[in-house]
């Protein structure tokens, strides 16, 4: 949409500027996320501020052409000066004629400015897919096209919004480098069957995020009913565009989750079996037998709980006199601190021994030096003898 005049261009300038506001208000620039995908990629994510100019829509290279900016400037502050400047800039061109409103801003600014909060702020759970973009094997785009490495897909209030994501120029981070929103659905799908096709379609399993001003940290996962929706869209969409579902890894790591939680079901179900044993003969059921019995098993907090309590009503039962009852528990912290009191015995020990060898060796030190004394005085009273005589 054309800039054509004063008004739209300040509206412009109101939105530009509750967008930036917005960014620094959430702190998006300490932001660090990390995806997991299916495909086994690990994405490190952050929005920088070098990348907000672009992102909004402002032709800061454009803008620049004023010569009103500071010398050697980064593209934020300069973007911070347009902004705070505005009435500057419109002079420009209502009074100088030097420039125009409409190079000033991307033809689709409305757009970007709809979505930029939304589309940076990645979450899983409006996901469609992600395009791991090889450039070799599409070769079908125009010129206006932004290539990037990886394409994030999401749906939401009915339309497809796309994130391009780059490989920044310092560190192994990963920046939005375009962004855009369809509304229809058949010009999403015009544009996504240019750089889809032949390519892996895959998703994030886990996204995790931490500011690195606020120490915060925090875990996003797709639930196993979510993933497969997510994987149907998936085939589906592979299929359409003839790409490949890369799917693999997050399947494997699922698989041996699976595996391993069948295998602690099943060790779980033998100590509880060794259990209902150990209460039908009234015995209790030590640290020991379990290992005897199950092998080295981790035991549950609530599966320790259950036995320490059985063991408890086993040691009350066998002690008629209240006044002696001993709950198991508290005779296993006894013993555990009777070990700690005999490590620490061993300790004191230890250190005993080695400053009584120390003692030793200063002993025979002394021994040897009075020796050599002894030998010395004997050599010097015979020297006497000889001169009294």
């Amino acid at each position: 949409m054309e800039v054509h005049n004063v008004g739209r261009y300040q509206n412009l300038i109101d939105r530009i500027t509750e967008c930036v506001e917005m960014y620094e208000k959430m702190n998006f620039s300490k932001n660090r996320e990390t995806f997991y995908l299916a495909n086994g990629d690990i994405i490190n994510y952050t929005v920088p501020e070098k990348n907000i100019a672009h992102l909004l829509g402002v032709k800061l290279d454009y803008l620049r052409l004023s010569n009103k900016f500071k010398p050697n400037s980064d593209s934020y502050a300069d973007l911070k000066f347009f902004l705070d400047n505005s009435m500057l800039f419109k002079k420009l061109v209502t009074e100088q004629k030097q420039m125009n409103f409409d190079s000033m801003f991307s033809k689709n600014i409305d757009e970007k400015l709809d979505i930029f909060i939304d589309n940076i702020r990645i979450k899983l759970f409006d996901l469609q897919f992600i395009i791991k973009y090889d450039s070799e094997r599409t070769y079908l785009f125009d010129e206006e096209t932004d290539i990037c490495d990886y394409y994030i897909v999401r749906k939401f209030n009915n339309c497809y919004n796309l994130l391009g994501l780059k490989k920044s120029d310092k560190g192994n981070f990963y920046v939005p480098a375009t962004s855009r929103k369809y509304e229809e659905y058949f010009e999403f799908d015009n544009f996504v069957s240019k750089i889809a096709r032949k390519q892996e379609l895959t998703y994030a399993h886990l996204s995790r995020v931490k500011n690195l001003t606020n120490n915060y940290q925090q875990d996003f996962f797709i639930n196993m009913n979510d993933k497969q929706v997510l994987i149907d869209k998936l085939i589906n969409y592979a299929k359409r565009y003839d790409a490949t579902a890369a799917v693999s890894r997050d399947f494997t790591y699922s698989l041996d989750h699976l595996l391993n939680s069948k295998t602690t079901i099943n060790e779980s179900s033998s100590i509880v079996q060794l259990l209902t044993r150990c209460i039908n003969s009234n015995e209790i059921l030590s640290e020991q037998t379990i290992k005897d019995e199950c092998g080295d098993v981790t035991l549950s907090y609530n599966l320790q709980q259950l036995i320490d309590s059985c063991n408890d009503m086993i040691i009350n039962k066998s002690v008629t006199n209240t006044s002696l009852k001993e709950t198991y528990s508290d005779i296993i912290n006894e013993r555990n601190n009777l070990k700690i009191q005999l490590e620490e015995a061993k300790k004191q020990i230890k250190q005993l021994n080695e400053h009584n060898n120390e003692l030793q060796e200063q002993n025979n030190v002394l021994i040897n030096s009075n020796n050599d004394y002894e030998e010395q005085f004997a050599i010097i009273e015979k020297a006497v003898q000889k001169v009294k005589k």
